[in-house]
C-alpha cells in the first residue's frame, strides 16, 4: 500500500514527506495554546495507529501509516507536494522537462545524516536500486509506470532520466512517498542504519513499540516557501499504539503529547476539553473499497457499478465519519488540478441497482466486504454500505479482519477489501491503476484508459493532458472497481503546550511535519 494509504491503512494517506503551510489548528474552548517565539530543546511523543510486528523503517516498503510517518522523519523525495496538492521541487533545485528524458539539478547545501553531501549520484543510486526488482522496492512500480528506462548521473549535480515514452508528468511520480533518496552505495538497514537529509535522525527502533529520533543539527531546512529554521525540539518519538480508544486514551492520559488519525467519534470530547488543540481540516483521505475486476462476479461490470448505486453517501458522511468529510464521487483526489469534477454525481439507487443485479443474475448473491479498523471512518463505511444495500434488500456481509492479520491475509487477497488512499490523481493511478502499479487493488485492466493515459503523459499541451485525463477518469467513474463514498477530514489531537504544528500537503494533517514544532 499510503502510500500514506492502509498506508493510507495505508498508499496509501499521511505519510509522504510533508511540505509546510499556514497552521489550521483549533482550539477548544478556554484552551491557552502556546505560542510566542519557537523554544529549543524537549522530546515530543507522538502516538499512532500501530502495524505490530510488520511494521518497517524502509521507506521503499512501507506497509501501513505510521511506517510512513517514521520515514519521513529521516528521508526526503526529490519532489513533494504544496498544500494545494501541486508539485514542487524539494532535493531537486531545477528541472529541465523533455519528452523522452529529463535533466535534474541537485540542490546544493544538502548532506546526509553522516554528514556526506547530497550529490547526483545518490538520486540515481536511489532510482536504480528501486528499478531493480530483486530488491523488492514499492517505487519500481511507479517508476515504470513514470515511464522511467534509466537513471544516471551526468555530473556531481546533474542527473539525467531517461524515458521509455513521453511523461511530461515525471516530477509527480517522483514525489511518490517510496521513492526516498539515501546515500550512493548504500541503501536503508545496510548496516542496521537508515541515513537520509531529514529533519530527524534514527537512535533506535522496536516494531510495534516505538521509533525514538535525535535532531538533526545539519537539517537543510526545506525548499522555496517552506523554508524551516528547525527542527527546534532535541527529539521525537512515534509511539505505536493499538487501537482508537487506547489512542484518545493515550494523549488524554498524557502518556503522548499528541495523536494522528483520531477516529471521528472521538473529536468531540478534545474540542470541549481546554487543554488540547484539534486540528481538524479538509483532506484528501478517502477510505476505499476495493473489487477485483478480474475476479468473479467483479469482473462484471454490472455488478459493480450496482455495488456503487447501493452506497448512502450522505449517510456514509453523516453517521460514517460524523460529518467530518465530504460527499465523493468514486473518483481520487479532489484537490488535484486534474480532477473531473464536472461528472455526475453517483447516487443512491437501490431499484436501477437491483435491475443490474438481476441482469448479471446475482440477485440473491452475498459479497463478503473484508474490513478492518485501523483508520478513522474504515469499518464503519463498510457496515453502513451493507446497511443501505440492505434496505434494498441485497446481502453484503462485512467480515471484520484485525488489523495485524490484514496484510498478510485479506490485502490483495480477497477479491473485495477496505483500503485508503490520499495521494494525488497520477501517483495514485501510478500506484494502484497501472500495469506496474505495486498496490493493484482492483487488478484493472482497460485497454481505453491506458490508452488515454498514455496520451495525457506524452502530451506537453496543458489543456489537452487535462482533458484526457478527463475522459480517463470518465472510465473509471462509469466502469471502474473502486467504491469511494466520502473523502474524509483529517484530524489530529495535541495537547496545548505543542506549538509550531502547520497542515502540510492535502493528504496530511497537522502531525506529520515536526521541523517547526516545539513545547512550551
Amino acid at each position: 500500500m499510503t502510500r500514506r494509504g492502509f498506508i493510507g491503512l495505508g498508499a496509501l494517506a499521511a505519510a509522504s514527506i510533508p511540505v509546510l503551510s499556514a497552521c489550521t489548528g483549533s482550539s477548544s474552548p478556554g484552551a491557552q495554546r502556546a505560542s510566542g517565539p519557537p523554544k529549543k530543546g524537549g522530546v515530543l511523543k507522538l502516538g499512532m495507529l500501530g502495524g505490530g510486528s510488520s511494521e518497517t523503517l524502509d521507506p521503499t516498503r512501507p506497509l501501513n501509516n505510521i511506517d510512513s510517518s517514521r520515514s519521513g522523519q529521516i528521508y526526503d523525495l526529490a519532489y513533494s507536494q504544496d498544500p494545494e496538492g501541486r508539485t514542487i521541487p524539494w532535493l531537486i533545485q531545477e528541472a529541465t522537462p523533455g519528452a523522452t528524458a529529463w535533466k535534474l539539478r541537485v540542490r546544493d547545501g544538502v548532506t546526509f545524516h553522516d554528514g556526506r553531501p547530497l550529490t547526483a549520484a545518490d538520486l540515481a543510486w536511489s532510482y536504480n536500486w528501486a528499478l531493480n526488482a530483486s530488491n523488492g522496492s514499492y517505487g519500481r512500480g511507479a517508476l515504470l509506470s513514470g515511464r522511467v528506462k534509466s537513471v544516471r548521473a551526468l555530473d556531481k549535480t546533474t542527473v539525467l532520466i531517461e524515458l521509455s515514452q513521453p511523461n511530461f508528468l515525471l516530477d509527480q511520480t517522483l514525489s511518490t512517498f517510496s521513492l526516498a533518496i539515501f546515500p550512493n552505495g548504500t541503501h536503508p538497514g545496510a548496516g542496521g542504519k537508515f541515513i537520509g537529509t531529514g529533519p530527524f535522525k534514527l537512535d533506535r527502533f522496536a516494531a510495534g513499540q516505538r521509533a525514538v529520533f535525535s535532531a538533526n543539527p545539519n537539517y537543510w531546512g526545506g525548499s522555496g516557501d517552506f523554508v524551516s529554521e528547525g527542527p527546534y525540539l532535541d527529539g521525537l518519538q512515534i509511539v505505536s499504539i493499538t487501537d482508537a480508544d487506547a489512542l484518545a486514551n493515550a494523549v488524554r492520559s498524557g502518556q503522548v503529547d499528541a495523536v494522528t488519525g483520531i477516529a471521528f467519534e472521538h473529536l468531540a470530547a478534545f474540542q470541549q476539553t481546554p487543554e488540547f488543540t484539534v486540528y481538524n481540516s479538509p483532506s484528501g483521505n478517502c477510505n476505499v473499497h476495493a473489487m477485483d475486476t478480474q475476479a468473479a462476479p467483479y469482473n462484471d461490470p454490472r455488478v459493480r457499478k450496482a455495488l456503487r448505486l447501493l452506497v448512502d453517501r450522505e449517510q456514509q458522511v453523516s453517521n460514517g465519519v460524523s460529518g467530518q468529510g465530504k460527499v465523493a464521487n468514486d473518483l481520487f483526489a479532489w484537490f488535484d488540478p486534474y480532477y473531473a469534477a464536472d461528472l455526475p454525481q453517483i447516487s443512491y439507487d437501490p431499484d436501477q441497482a437491483k435491475s443490474l443485479l438481476k441482469a448479471a443474475g446475482m440477485e440473491t448473491a452475498t459479497f463478503e466486504l473484508n474490513s478492518t479498523s485501523a483508520t478513522p471512518g474504515v469499518l464503519a463505511s463498510a457496515n453502513l454500505l451493507a446497511e443501505s444495500a440492505g434496505r434494498a434488500g441485497v446481502n453484503v456481509k462485512v467480515k471484520q479482519v484485525p488489523y495485524e492479520s490484514y496484510f498478510s491475509t485479506t490485502y490483495l487477497k480477497k477479491p473485495f477489501f477496505g483500503s485508503q488512499w490520499a495521494l494525488g490523481l497520477t501517483q495514485t493511478w501510478n500506484n494502484a491503476l497501472t500495469s506496474d502499479a505495486p498496490y493493484p487493488e482492483t487488478r484493472w485492466k482497460n485497454a481505453q484508459w491506458s490508452s488515454l493515459y498514455n496520451q495525457a503523459l506524452a502530451s506537453s499541451d496543458e489543456a489537452r493532458r487535462k482533458s484526457l485525463l478527463a475522459d480517463a477518469q470518465k472510465i473509471l467513474h462509469d466502469e471502474g472497481g473502486y467504491i469511494i463514498p466520502v473523502f474524509t477530514n483529517h484530524s489530529d489531537v495535541a495537547r496545548s503546550k505543542v506549538a509550531g504544528l502547520v497542515k502540510s500537503a492535502p493528504f496530511a494533517g497537522a502531525l506529520s511535519d515536526f521541523r517547526g514544532a516545539w513545547i512550551e
